[in-house]
């Protein structure tokens, strides 16, 4: 019988990671190059492992949702998700990961948007997390 070690089984992961990563940033650049300015490809897909680990931190696994969060991230803040309603949002018990990111969305109002903005926090670009799309 075929075993697959979690070494490998991580490396799989990894390599999943990445070819999702350099999707995601091909359709930053094609449909919201205006957010990106002068980012060179390598920061761009850095960037975006870096929304998917947190993203995968808030227990979300469907690729739509984890493109959602991370295309939020560059829209309004890369640590959008540390807003007091949002995390509270993110975090409510008894649903979905997906269930609760899509509510948050829905229930986010312009003016925590424009707080989100306001306690923008760049330096969240470059904390080193290890992604994994389980």
């Amino acid at each position: 019988m075929l075993r697959i070690r979690k070494e490998q089984m991580a490396a799989f992961q990894s390599m999943r990671d990445e070819v999702f990563a350099r999707w995601l940033a091909t359709y930053l650049r094609t449909h919201y190059s205006g957010l990106l300015g002068a980012l060179s490809d390598a920061d761009l897909e850095r960037r975006v492992l870096v929304g998917l680990a947190r993203a995968l931190g808030h227990g979300l696994r469907d690729e739509r949702k984890l493109a959602q969060f991370i295309i939020l991230m560059f829209q309004h803040a890369p640590n959008f998700d540390e807003h007091e309603h949002i995390r509270a949002r993110l975090s409510e018990g008894g649903r979905s990961a997906e269930w609760r990111f899509s509510e948050m969305v829905a229930r986010t109002t312009q003016e925590e948007w424009a707080e989100v903005r306001y306690a923008r926090d760049d330096a969240t670009w470059g904390t080193s997390m290890e992604p994994s799309i389980q």
